[in-house]
C-alpha cells in the first residue's frame, strides 16, 4: 500500500475492500505515517571503536524520532544493516553495532521501518586500527645494520620516493647514524637501518627516539595514530662476535 504524499504524519487505522466497495477486513489495521526529511541527526556516541572489539551499544542523537516500533542503524551507500535499534525519545535512540574486523570510516543513518529507506540525515563513524607499536631494536649481524621491530605489521603511510630516516627518528637519534643512511621496512613488522659509510658512531646501550604516528597499519583503511615518541635500547646482535686469541707455536723450544 502507498500512501499520499500530501498525507499528514500521524497514526492512522485502514479497512481493506474489493473494487466494489465490499469489506472483506472487518479487523482495523493500523500504521503510522511520518517524514524522512523532518528527521535530523547530530551526534553518535561513541564516535568511534577499534576493530576485533566486542560488539557495543551507540547512542545517536538529532530531531524529529519517531516511534514506530522498529529502528534500524545503517551504512550509509549500503544496504546493509549495522544493528536493530532501540527508540528511546524523540530526539534519541540507541543501535547495538557488532565486532568488525577490518578498519573503516563511514556514515551511519537510520531506517524507521523495516522496509523503509534511510532518513537523509548521518553522522560519520570510524572502526580504526591502532598504529604500529616500536617495541625493540638491536643491531643484526652485519654491524652496519639496525633492525627496528614492531607489534603488528606496518606500511609507510604514503608512496613519496622521498620518504627517510628523517621521517621516522628525531634529530638526535640521525646525529647517532651514518650521514647516508637507509631506512625501508624489511618484512612487515621489521624496519631495516643500513648505515652507508663509517660515520655511524651508535652502539648496543645507546638509546634512539622513534616518532609515533609515522607508520600505518598494514593492510588497513584507517589508522588511528597516536602522538609523542617511543625511546628505546639498542641491543647487541643475537650471538655476537667474542674476539679470541690463539698462539701457533712448537711445543718445545731449545733443548
Amino acid at each position: 500500500m502507498t500512501a499520499p504524499t500530501e498525507l499528514p504524519a500521524g497514526t492512522y487505522s485502514i479497512l481493506c475492500t474489493f473494487s466494489n466497495n465490499v469489506v472483506i477486513e472487518t479487523e482495523k489495521a493500523v500504521f503510522k505515517v511520518y517524514n524522512r526529511s523532518a528527521i535530523s541527526l547530530s551526534s553518535i556516541s561513541p564516535s568511534e571503536a577499534e576493530i576485533k572489539s566486542a560488539s557495543f551499544n551507540v547512542t545517536i542523537t538529532g530531531t524529529g524520532f519517531v516511534n514506530t516500533g522498529y529502528v534500524a542503524c545503517v551504512k550509509v551507500g549500503s544496504s546493509a544493516k549495522l544493528g536493530l535499534g532501540s527508540f528511546v525519545s524523540a530526539t534519541e535512540a540507541t543501535c547495538l553495532f557488532p565486532t568488525t574486523a577490518k578498519s573503516s570510516l563511514f556514515h551511519v543513518s537510520l531506517v524507521f521501518g523495516e522496509n523503509d529507506p534511510a532518513v537523509d540525515s548521518s553522522v560519520e563513524f570510524s572502526f580504526y586500527a591502532v598504529q604500529p607499536q616500536a617495541v625493540s631494536i638491536r643491531f643484526g649481524r652485519n654491524p652496519s645494520k639496525l633492525l627496528l621491530f614492531f607489534d603488528k605489521p606496518a606500511a609507510f603511510i604514503t608512496k613519496d620516493p622521498d620518504l627517510g630516516c628523517s621521517d621516522f627518528f628525531d634529530q638526535a637519534t640521525l646525529n647517532k647514524f651514518a650521514r647516508d643512511t637507509e631506512c625501508t621496512l624489511g618484512t612487515s613488522k621489521k624496519m631495516v637501518i643500513k648505515f652507508i659509510g663509517f660515520t655511524a658512531t651508535i652502539e648496543p646501550g645507546n638509546t634512539i627516539i622513534f616518532k609515533n604516528g609515522s607508520l600505518a597499519a598494514q593492510g588497513e583503511a584507517n589508522t588511528k595514530f597516536v602522538t609523542g615518541n617511543t625511546t628505546l635500547t639498542v641491543g647487541s646482535p643475537p650471538n655476537p662476535l667474542v674476539p679470541g686469541i690463539k698462539i701457533h707455536a712448537p711445543p718445545q723450544i731449545g733443548e
